[in-house]
């Protein structure tokens, strides 16, 4: 199984640490180890074998970091370049979607996943594709900023910030088939940016795309100091 993690974000909302050394949100740490390597080593404990790393700037950041973590664990690492970082995380996903298998995971490399997420994630079959939702509305920290989800029957049916009728949040997990590159190369033609969520719906219109519940799963979103802070509420112990 494969993972891909999109990394290739600019940080702007850490503006505070943006000196003359440059910093990369992923090297935030959370209980001695950093977001992404966390992320990583719960990448291993379900059955990953390759993880991919869509990267911008932070790229030698992160190959320095990760690889002797990966050759630790004793998986494949890939790190792809990704010059247009602003075109969005549909573009950073199409560019790995070249290399990708069948089936992999999908994950932001700027969020923070208990245990007990990791284990609603390995009960689910990788038959279809589908986003991880966490229907725990009041307990999300800052609703304003999540990517909010209507679902029905188990399946998405809408997917954006904007949404006003809702009934989940999105958790930035994804199971994914490589059918999801259907129609990709249309929508980057047409548009010069690319929300991922934009390109779920799209996908979604003509396959079946699930919302799997992560149950008493627990997650954080890190855009910046404050959701820094309580991500290490959350999970720094």
């Amino acid at each position: 199984m494969q993972a891909i993690i999109l990394a290739a974000g600019n940080n702007i909302r850490f503006d505070s640490r943006n000196t003359e050394k440059p910093f990369f949100k992923q090297s935030l740490e959370i209980a001695g180890r950093s977001i992404t390597e966390r992320l990583v080593l719960q990448l291993s404990t379900l059955g990953c074998s390759r993880v991919t790393f869509v990267c911008g700037k932070n790229l030698n950041y992160l190959q320095n970091k990760l690889n002797p973590l990966l050759n630790q664990l004793g998986l494949d690492g890939e790190f792809i370049y990704n010059n247009r970082p602003d075109r969005g995380n549909g573009y950073s996903l199409g560019l790995a979607l070249k290399t990708a298998e069948t089936k992999f995971y999908l994950s932001m490399s700027d969020h923070v996943y208990s245990d007990t997420f990791m284990d609603a994630v390995s009960k689910v079959e990788p038959i279809n594709s589908g986003l991880f939702v966490d229907y725990k509305i009041q307990e999300v920290f800052d609703l304003a900023d999540a990517t909010k989800v209507l679902t029905h029957e188990g399946k998405v049916l809408k997917l954006s910030k904007e949404l006003s009728s809702y009934n989940a949040i999105d958790t930035g997990f994804f199971i994914l088939r490589k059918n999801i590159q259907d129609g990709y190369q249309k929508l980057t033609e047409s548009s010069l940016s690319l929300s991922l969520s934009y390109m779920m719906i799209e996908h979604a219109k003509s396959h079946a795309f699930y919302a799997f519940d992560i149950a008493d799963g627990n997650w954080q979103d890190i855009d910046d100091e404050a959701m820094y802070e309580a991500a290490m509420h959350k999970f720094g112990q």
